[in-house]
């Protein structure tokens, strides 16, 4: 029970966090790591656990 609040809670907050960085709107930042999970064959969870810990750079960051 308690798992699910703080996978939901590191979603929301890799939403915001890539919404800022981005500049782009709160569904526009959740397209852009649903499109990543996609593209990687993993959860949003896992996509979102790597935002927020910083081991995922954001597109417009240089490689």
């Amino acid at each position: 029970m308690y798992g699910d609040v703080d996978e939901q809670s590191m979603i929301h907050q890799a939403i915001g966090m890539v919404s800022a960085k981005e500049g782009c709107s709160i569904p526009d930042a959740l397209a852009l790591i649903k499109a990543r999970a996609f593209r990687e064959n993993v959860t949003t969870d896992d996509v979102a656990h790597r935002i927020v810990h910083g081991g995922l750079r954001l597109a417009s960051e240089p490689q």
